[in-house]
């Protein structure tokens, strides 16, 4: 399918601490890397 992509987001919530992490990569339809971003 053409123009498609895929967007993989994942997170982690450790028990020690009230922080939160989250995580993204983007990737288009023949599964190059597109963007990624962290926080």
């Amino acid at each position: 399918m053409s123009g498609s992509g895929k967007c993989n987001i994942d997170a982690s919530f450790p028990s020690n601490s009230d922080r939160v992490g989250i995580g993204m990569c983007i990737r288009d339809e023949h599964g190059a890397f597109i963007l990624a971003k962290t926080e």
